[in-house]
């Protein structure tokens, strides 16, 4: 996936892009603060389990799969937005899938 700038309102420019595996410690960083302020994820703060390490993974078999994907939205080099998605990995369920989206305040 190619990066994409939009430049929003107030003249800052969102940077879309995928996510690579350098991304792992700020994505961390991000999903923790946007845990701190939503009640509408599927974890509470403090119930996020994944180390760096795992997060390094997980968004290494997101650039290595064809059925997953991570894009990171951010402004000033802080991530601002985040989605992930996937589909299943048998023949007969490819054709759907689910993804999670945040987004901070």
């Amino acid at each position: 996936m190619e990066p994409r700038q939009h430049q929003l309102k107030d003249s800052r420019i969102l940077l879309i892009c995928e996510a690579e595996v350098e991304d792992a410690r700020a994505v961390l960083e991000y999903l923790q603060g946007v845990c701190d302020e939503s009640e509408f994820l599927i974890f509470g703060p403090g119930e996020f389990e994944l180390g760096e390490l795992e997060e390094e993974e997980f968004l290494g078999r997101c650039l290595a799969l064809d059925n997953q994907l991570c894009i990171l939205g951010t402004i000033d080099d802080a991530i601002v937005a985040a989605l992930n998605f996937s589909t299943g990995r048998r023949p007969r369920i490819r054709h759907s899938g689910e993804f999670g989206i945040s987004v901070r305040k």
